[in-house]
């Protein structure tokens, strides 16, 4: 039985006691329990599972529970289509769980804020916008001697500032003029590509070579208001595709997502740029990603996801999401996508499985139909269907808290089964990417953090989300996040 609010005071439901809610210069240190702030939060942790926990009910209550033995039949049917082996059930619910339990905490940059941030995979040179225009560089220590903290200390609390780029300089590449919306390094040719959001100043394109001498380039693109990210093609696409007719050559390529014309920029041999404009649509691009080597996901601010051929330059519209969306990232199979938007979603989706919602015709919102009587008070009224728009129904839901944020970031790692989500409370959410259950969460301040060495920062969100391969080929990877409390890192 739910005990009744009393103004001022908190019931706390372990202890079966009311506390008194002091004022904030009266208040306890930050890291207590009963603090105004703490109180706030899990109130509104406990809302949301409230709200959760209905939304399930009601879901269960109304879906048609099928057979099992036909639902293993057609995943398998479905994994054959592509050439894969249905994985077996520790393999889908056991092992992503099992990754994310050992992931521990580490501080890699702690001084700046760090919006933005990406790795050289093989000189492990680090590339991060501090704040929101300054791209720094710095590379790894090379000298064996220093003291570098060992994962498996005891202390970890006092050791976890030093890493491997510890007592290295930071070196400043570029400071562009306004925010920087993305920052991606092309391993393939060793250039970086950065895009930013335009305010005073146009938007542009910053494509440079930080491993030589050669100044960058600068694009600013005509009659565009904005560039909302970049994604450059990687070199592999796990696992391989039978599929591609045309194997990937050593061109680079960047797609831009350019207000509502996107982008495409080549790089050849000869290390030259060049650009053209592959689409014009009707609504700005917040999400591109690369599916394979010819096809490319662009997610509309409308909630369409289109899908581009670089061979054939067309496109085609067979995803619709309910709300804009923010961030788009590949499966573990090119036909997979997970999409992230607003309003709380988080899915998963089948390009084999386009099934649309019904569309049942509807009155209009009283609002519109409030003017079109006032409209047609001295004419006699038509009344015409008004239909509601269809979607298309995901396979997996993923819990997930972002109401307006288009910045949010995610991942995914389809050899471990695991995405993670930054969630509206700066905190990450990860999941378990073939059955959609929550695996771990990391708050917004971790219990590993020395806030007398290092300093309590207020938490904020959590722009970019990177699984890492911190070892050689197939070795250790590790899931890093950039913020206003600088670049963590959690892995084993």
């Amino acid at each position: 039985m739910a005990q009744r609010e009393i103004p001022g005071f908190y019931f706390d439901s372990e202890k079966k006691k009311y506390f008194k809610i002091q004022q904030s210069q009266h208040a306890p240190p930050p890291e207590s329990k009963y603090s105004h702030d703490n109180i706030a939060k899990e109130k509104k942790k406990e809302e949301e599972e409230t709200i959760h926990a209905k939304h399930w009910k009601q879901r269960r209550r109304q879906t048609i529970i099928r057979s099992s033995a036909r639902n293993l039949l057609s995943q398998a049917s479905l994994d054959r289509e592509i050439g894969h082996r249905r994985g077996s059930s520790y393999v889908r619910n056991v092992w992503p769980g099992a990754i994310a339990s050992g992931f521990q905490f580490r501080t890699i940059v702690s001084d700046w804020s760090v919006s933005h941030f990406d790795r050289d995979p093989i000189r492990k040179t680090l590339y991060i916008v501090k704040g929101e225009a300054s791209i720094q560089c710095r590379r790894p220590n090379g000298n064996p001697r220093i003291p570098i903290s060992s994962r498996h200390e005891d202390d970890e609390e006092l050791l976890s500032p030093l890493n491997t780029y510890t007592f290295q300089p930071w070196d400043t590449l570029a400071r562009l003029t306004s925010s920087v919306s993305s920052l991606n390094y092309l391993p393939g040719s060793g250039a970086l590509c950065a895009t930013t959001f335009g305010m005073s100043r146009p938007p542009v394109i910053y494509l440079t070579d930080p491993n030589s001498d050669v100044p960058g380039e600068v694009y600013s693109p005509r009659n565009c208001n904005t560039v909302w990210g970049s994604a450059p093609r990687p070199l592999s696409f796990p696992p391989l595709s039978s599929t591609n007719s045309i194997p990937a050559t050593s061109t680079e390529y960047v797609a831009v997502g350019a207000s509502s014309a996107p982008m495409l920029f080549t790089r050849g041999d000869s290390g030259t740029w060049t650009h053209k404009t592959i689409l014009n649509l009707s609504s700005d691009i917040f999400a591109l990603e690369w599916l394979s080597e010819n096809t490319l996901a662009l997610g509309c601010r409308n909630g369409k996801i289109h899908i581009y051929d670089i061979r054939a330059n067309g496109e085609s519209h067979i995803l619709t999401h309910p709300f804009p969306i923010s961030q788009l990232r590949r499966g573990d199979d090119f036909t997979r996508l997970v999409c992230s938007g607003l309003q709380n979603t988080c899915v998963l989706y089948d390009m084999r499985m386009g099934r649309r919602s019904a569309a049942a015709p509807r009155r209009p919102p009283p609002q519109q139909e409030t003017k079109r009587l006032i409209r047609n008070l001295k004419r006699k009224r038509s009344h015409l269907p008004y239909s509601q728009p269809r979607f298309t129904q995901p396979v997996l839901h993923f819990r997930h808290s972002n109401t307006d944020d288009l910045e949010l970031g995610i991942d995914v790692h389809p050899g471990l089964g695991l995405v993670a989500a930054a969630q509206e409370d700066a905190s990450i959410r990860v999941s378990n990417l073939w059955t959609g259950k929550t695996v771990r969460v990391f708050g917004a301040v971790d219990d590993n953090i020395d806030r007398q060495t290092q300093g309590w920062k207020k938490p904020d969100r959590i722009r970019c989300l990177r699984f890492i391969n911190d070892g050689d080929g197939d070795g250790e990877v590790g899931l890093w996040s950039a913020g206003a409390a600088g670049l963590r890192r959690f892995a084993w």
